[in-house]
């Protein structure tokens, strides 16, 4: 041993600069401790190679690219504590090379890194260089995930995280799903009835809190209801805007409370459908002395409305009333009453704005030859053909969940006591 504050307990060199055994079980191959106060940089194992690609390092440091700063072999290959409130580690890995791996954990059978905390960081990864690769990266061959993260919710953090990104620019999580056979990108899953399996917050204010696209004749975003006859396929609480036709098999309705028992029944009325984009005008009108009236529409009319209808009924009496003027500037005049006569009237018009032309449709379309032999509710004619806007609705559910139980917390620090104070 040297007793000096800078110098070595034990050099040796060769081949192989320590190689020793523990007889029992809980015995230590090499237990060191550094105990000196005179400097900072004390050091408890310090080893170091020289030598080329493929070689490893007893402990420490690596001069050539593939050696390696520290190689175990054992039912715990390293085990390190660091025993400070604050900015120890247990272990610190670093690498000068370019495209080097500073820690590496490869396992045939086990958990090839696992780390356990209990107030602090598991795992904390940084990549700060301007061609800085991912910070983490998981690769598996088999069905089993290639990372899993799971909060056994120990402490008190509310609500517990089981993964956490965060990036300054760009994406904070990505999945990419490679090939036409693979499933989800991103696939989210909870067991509680209050909460999403996926949700998306934007705090700015501006952007969208999700966001969904497809090409071609896909989906952007599909909602399945299944084996559910009172929920919803989609809820939204707040405006909705479409920037194109809205298709419905089963009509357009409003939902509210019953007026007559709120607490007890809904009221739900159907919109009315048409085989034209159609504005609706109505309103009940008097006639004047002469037995005629004047009916003004909003100053919008004209500019909006063309090929005009007209519905008039007399109130109270049988009346031949008739439209004595058409629409002209947004008026138009009746008549054939009595004096102080009421009636109703409703004028129909179809849209000729930018928009609505832009957005013409067939009411008759034919069906595509992708489409055809396929339909938009093929169970109401009872036949097993597929649904035309979505062949398979379950390929939301194909992706299979892993039943992850939580990680085995016995083989943590309880099984490695502190070696024995030297003092």
């Amino acid at each position: 041993m040297n007793a000096n504050t800078f110098g070595n307990g034990l050099f040796v060199s060769g081949w192989s600069g320590i190689q020793t055994g523990a007889a029992s079980s809980s015995g230590n191959g090499i237990f060191t401790s550094c105990t000196s106060s005179g400097s900072s940089f004390c050091t408890g194992i310090y080893a170091q190679t020289n030598v080329g690609s493929g070689s490893n390092g007893t402990a420490g440091y690596f001069s050539s690219t593939g050696g390696r700063g520290v190689w175990a072999l054992g039912t715990t290959g390293v085990y390190a504590t660091s025993t400070l409130s604050s900015g120890g580690r247990g272990v610190d890995a670093v690498t000068d090379f370019i495209g080097q791996v500073a820690l590496r954990g490869n396992s045939l059978n086990g958990t090839a890194i696992e780390a356990n905390t209990d107030n602090g960081i598991g795992i904390l990864a940084r990549t700060n260089g301007a061609f800085a690769q991912s910070t983490i990266t998981a690769q598996t061959a088999s069905y089993q995930p290639a990372m899993s993260a799971i909060n056994i919710n120990a402490g008190t953090v509310s609500p517990p995280i089981g993964l956490y990104a965060q990036t300054v620019r760009g994406n904070a999580v990505e999945g990419l799903a490679t090939s036409s056979s693979a499933l989800n990108g991103v696939q989210g899953v909870t067991n509680s009835s209050s909460a999403s399996g996926i949700f998306g917050q934007n705090n700015s204010q501006a952007g969208f809190g999700a966001a969904g696209r497809a090409f071609g004749s896909g989906t952007a975003v599909l909602g399945d209801l299944v084996n559910g006859t009172t929920g919803f396929a989609g809820l939204f609480n707040g405006r909705l805007h479409v920037n194109g036709l809205i298709s419905s098999t089963m009509g357009k309705a409003f939902m509210i409370d019953h007026p007559l028992d709120p607490e007890n029944k809904f009221l739900v009325h159907a919109a009315v459908e048409s085989n034209e984009l159609k504005n609706v005008y109505d309103g009940n009108a008097t006639l004047g002395p002469n037995g005629e009236a004047t009916i003004r529409l909003p100053s919008y009319f004209d500019s909006l409305n063309e090929n005009f209808r007209y519905q008039l009924t007399p109130i109270g009496a049988p009346a031949s009333l008739y439209v004595k003027q058409r629409i002209t500037g947004g008026v138009f005049s009746v008549a054939g009453g009595q004096p102080g006569q009421e009636f109703s009237w409703q004028v129909t018009g179809t849209r000729k704005d930018a928009v609505a032309k832009r957005a013409a449709f067939n009411p008759e379309p034919v069906k595509a030859t992708s489409e055809r032999g396929k339909f938009v509710t093929p169970e109401v004619f009872g036949t097993t053909a597929r649904s035309i806007f979505n062949a398979a609705p379950e390929a939301v559910h194909t992706t299979p969940v892993p039943s992850l139980a939580p990680p085995d917390l016995s083989r943590g620090p309880s099984q490695h006591p502190n070696p024995p104070s030297l003092q």
